[in-house]
Order: structure tokens, then sequence, then C-alpha cells
């Protein structure tokens, strides 16, 4: 029987092997699960543009129906809990953030990080197109053109 052993080398091998194999089913099964949150945002943005006339046996999420949530009137919105944070930052593919912001791609879509650079970006854009897209060139008021500055 001992002879139908393997080494121990083989062993070590084996184990390497093993190990390998589980990361990769890890990694699977993290980008499955990114899948599936990724459809689930896919459903509530496309319910979410539906009109609400369309849904005739519409339940809310505490199991009421939609008619004892409205208070001012038949045409009241759904009350809806936050959707599902993506499985990954769409810029720098980090999973785990303390808050997922609006990007390029729609809400919670970007990291903590790339979220605040991105709305920088946006903002310093406007600012250069509101800038260009003024008739003159001086941020002075028309009243204060012909005054000079103060000196420091």
């Amino acid at each position: 029987m001992p002879d139908r052993m393997p080494s121990l080398e083989s062993c070590k091998e084996m184990l390497e092997h093993a190990e390998k194999m589980t990361i990769s089913i890890r990694r699977m099964q993290e980008t499955i699960v990114a899948q599936k949150h990724a459809a689930a945002d896919q459903r509530m943005r496309e319910q979410g543009a539906k009109a609400m006339g369309e849904y005739e046996d519409d339940v809310s999420m505490y199991g009421d129906d939609r008619q004892s949530q409205v208070f001012g009137g038949a045409d009241g919105k759904k009350r809806r809990g936050r959707a599902a944070p993506p499985g990954r930052c769409h810029s720098c593919n980090r999973a785990e953030t303390p808050e997922w912001r609006r990007g390029p791609d729609g809400a919670r879509t970007l990291c903590n990080a790339c979220g605040l650079h991105y709305a920088k970006l946006t903002r310093k854009n406007t600012m250069k197109q509101s800038q260009g897209s003024s008739s003159g060139s001086s941020l002075r008021p028309k009243s204060m053109e012909g005054q000079t500055s103060p000196r420091r």
C-alpha cells in the first residue's frame, strides 16, 4: 500500500492547486453576485421609468396597496427604498466604499473618491462653459467697468 501513496511534494502541489482553484471559484462567485446586483439595478431603473398608471395590482414594499400610501390623491408616487449598491466602481473597480456616488453612468455607479473627483470635474467644466458663453470677457458687472479696483 505505501507504494500507491503520493509523495510529500505531490501533496504540496495538490494543495497549492486546490488553493488556486478556491481563489478562482471565489472570484467567479463575486462576479456572479455583481452581475445579479447589476441586473437588479437595471430592473429597478426600468420599473422606475414606467408610469404608475400601468400597474393596477401595485403593492408597496410594506405589503400595503398603493392607494393606502397616497395622502394627496390617486396620482402619488410609490415609496421605494434605496437601490442596492453596484458590484464595483465603474472607474476604479473598487467593491467597497463608504458611500456610492453618481457618475456619468447614473446614480450609485462610482465609489466615494471617484464620485467626488467626477463631481469636481463636472463643476469645473460647467464653470468654463458658463464663462466661455458669456458675452463679455471680464467678470465685473457693467456698472463697475469704468471704475478701477482698489490697490492693496
